[in-house]
Formats: structure tokens, C-alpha cells, sequence
């Protein structure tokens, strides 16, 4: 099982705007914020749509900065903050819960995260054994003894954000924003495996709305969420382009899963055309990327 931690709360004489403006270059400036690190409602972080760098000409996105803050704060927490040998890798954060709060004149949104990690040492052991000559490819590999060590060696903590929501609630945005690309040439890093074992899906499909993993330096997100009916799995590049597909809401087996993941794949070779030419209709749409699992798969006999 996780072993349960305290992750350290952030104490700095710098603001949480100035600290990730200064982490995270990505960012491209200051997010429009101001106040605390939403450890509470008392130091909740302000989101103001009324800020100065905000560009009135762009649709204001509230809720997208509130999930760049909570993955900036994660990794401030889990990566930047901590001392070499502590720092954590293969980190990933589920949705729990979330509530609006009223509070007078003012509105409050927070979210309660689930926060799984591996300490940096544990994180190259098992990928060690994992991608090693004995490893997941071979005839000999004890995958369930991999598991089990797997969870031995997995943190989990739960981690609240608040933020104070009054400068845009119940206000609705539309347009587009547009992106460039700086160096053709440039490797990007991208997800192209999202469940690493049954489990991990079981646990989404019983108990989770949204799960999402990012790559180590936070520039590529991948996200599952629950629609209705189906799943939507997004892929999303720092500066915001992103692709996606709608997914059938399937069985929690090994073909399955391991269909799902070579969906991931196609969707990272599809993102990564999108960065390389910044031209979306360069992605092909066709066939869907999650083959039998995917929503436009003509053949529905899947199960």
C-alpha cells in the first residue's frame, strides 16, 4: 500500500506569482494572481480576471489557471522545494473533490487533490527493472512482484486548494488564442502511456472523475476525465495546444488497458506533428487513435 506523507507547506518571502513566474518560463510572465498558496481559505489564491496582464482581447480562462497553479504548486512542493535526494518523480494528481463556497460577497472554489509520487531513487529502480533485459518484455518478468514493489514504494498525500473566484464567476468567455512554435527541431518530451497496470484504471474507473500525469519538467499534461457517458482523454503542451478523443468507457482488463495505451501513443505521435508544423490540420483525425475504444470506432461490438 502508499506509504502516507506530510509534503511540506511553501514558506517564502516571494509570492507565489513571483515564485512561478521565476520557476516556470513556460508561464511566458506572471499568472494573474495574487494572494496566498490556497492552503486555506484564509491564504486562498486570487484569481483576477481585472489583472494587468491580462489581455482583455483573449477569453478569460479562470478554471485553466486554477489547474496550472495546483500542477505549478505540486511541483514547487513535491521537485523545487526539496532538497537533492528528497525530490520526487513519476508524480501524479486525481481530482477528489470539489465544492464552490460562498462566503459573504465573495466566492471560493476548492479542490482536494489525491498526490501520488515515488522518491527519485525508488522511480529510476523501478524503471530499472522494468525497462531493463529482464524487464517487462521478457519471458522471466514477475510482473506482480513488480506491482507489489511498485506500491510498497508509492507516497500518497491529499493536498487542499483554495482559490477565491469572485473577479470571474458566473462570467462565460469565447474566441480563440494562438500559438507558436519557436525551434522546429526541438525534441519534446510527451506521455504516451497513461495506465501502467490494471489497478491504476480500476482505480480510476471506481473512484476518480478526472486523473491527470505530466511529464517531469510539467510540459506536457495528459488528462482522463469522465463525460457522461464516455472519457475524454486530452493531451495538452504547455503553451496550450492540445488534441483530444472521446473514449468508450471500458472493462478494466489487460487488452483493454493495453489497447488504451497504444491509443496514448498515437495521440503523442499526433501531438507532436501539431507542435513540429503548428498546423492543426496537419494531425490526422483518421482512424481514431484508440482504435475499438474510441467513441468514432465504427465497429461498436467492443466491450
Amino acid at each position: 500500500m502508499p506509504k502516507e506523507i506530510n509534503s511540506p507547506k511553501i514558506k517564502s518571502p516571494e509570492t507565489p506569482r513571483e515564485i512561478l513566474a521565476a520557476d516556470f518560463k513556460s508561464l511566458n510572465g506572471e499568472l494573474p494572481i495574487c494572494g496566498g498558496w490556497g492552503y486555506t481559505k484564509t491564504d486562498a489564491c486570487i484569481i483576477d480576471k481585472n489583472d494587468p496582464s491580462v489581455d482583455p482581447g483573449i477569453p478569460f480562462d479562470g478554471v485553466g489557471i486554477e489547474y496550472i497553479f495546483v500542477e505549478k504548486r505540486i511541483y514547487e512542493e513535491m521537485i523545487i522545494f526539496q532538497s537533492e535526494g528528497n525530490k520526487f518523480s513519476g508524480i501524479r494528481w486525481n481530482l477528489q473533490k470539489q465544492q464552490l463556497i460562498q462566503n459573504e460577497n465573495r466566492f471560493f472554489d476548492q479542490l482536494i487533490f489525491e498526490i501520488t509520487a515515488f522518491s527519485d531513487h525508488d522511480w529510476e529502480e523501478l524503471r530499472i527493472e522494468w525497462e531493463g533485459p529482464q524487464g517487462h518484455t521478457s519471458a522471466d518478468f514477475d510482473a506482480e512482484a513488480h506491482e507489489t514493489k511498485r506500491q510498497d514504494k508509492m507516497v500518497r498525500l491529499i493536498r487542499e486548494f483554495w482559490f477565491d473566484i469572485t473577479s470571474f464567476y458566473g462570467q462565460i468567455d469565447t474566441g480563440v488564442v494562438e500559438h507558436t512554435v519557436e525551434d522546429d527541431n526541438l525534441k519534446y518530451d510527451l506521455i504516451d502511456t497513461f495506465f501502467d497496470n490494471i489497478s491504476e484504471y480500476q482505480h480510476f474507473l471506481l473512484e476518480l472523475k478526472v486523473s491527470k500525469i505530466a511529464t517531469s519538467d510539467g510540459k506536457c499534461i495528459a488528462s482522463l476525465s469522465k463525460e457522461n457517458d464516455y472519457y475524454k482523454y486530452e493531451l495538452v503542451w504547455e503553451d496550450g495546444r492540445n488534441i483530444g478523443e472521446h473514449v468508450k468507457i471500458f472493462k478494466a482488463n489487460q487488452e483493454n488497458c493495453d489497447q488504451f495505451n497504444k491509443g496514448c501513443v498515437e495521440m503523442a505521435r499526433r501531438l507532436h506533428i501539431y507542435l513540429v508544423t503548428d498546423d492543426p490540420n496537419q494531425v490526422p483525425c483518421t482512424p481514431p487513435a484508440f482504435g475499438v475504444l474510441s467513441c468514432e470506432w465504427e465497429d461498436t461490438t467492443n466491450d
